[in-house]
């Protein structure tokens, strides 16, 4: 019979397992390629962040939950408040592009001669 594990131990464990899990994304990375965040990667996060916030928030099942009593004005706020924020953060997105690639995409022919051209 195995001897139990302490609690502190089991955290550590967790800690282990997502920096092993960390590594091993890190290996899966082309050899020689750098990575770096640039100011226009943390304006697209939070644009992104902001039209999940506001379309996670502002949907009528949560808008009846958490925000019961409101006030025509307020619904009408709540209602015209998501296309508002979606649209701006597209027509930043369209105005200010990101060049970047997912995980496991490589860049086509185009992508790198358009970034020949900047």
């Amino acid at each position: 019979m195995a001897a139990p594990r302490s609690r502190s131990s089991s955290s550590v464990s967790v800690a282990d397992r997502a920096l092993r899990g960390v590594a091993d994304l890190i290996k899966l990375l082309p050899s020689g390629t750098v990575f770096m965040l640039r100011a226009g990667d943390f304006v697209h996060a939070a644009l992104s962040l902001l039209v999940f916030a506001t379309i996670a928030l502002l949907d009528a099942d949560t808008v009846a939950c958490l925000y019961p009593a409101l006030e025509v004005s307020e619904r009408t706020m709540m209602a015209v408040l998501p296309p508002v924020v979606g649209g701006v953060a597209s027509y930043a997105f369209m105005v200010f592009p990101n060049n970047r690639h997912g995980i496991g995409y490589q860049p086509t022919r185009a992508t790198e001669d358009f970034q020949r051209k900047n």
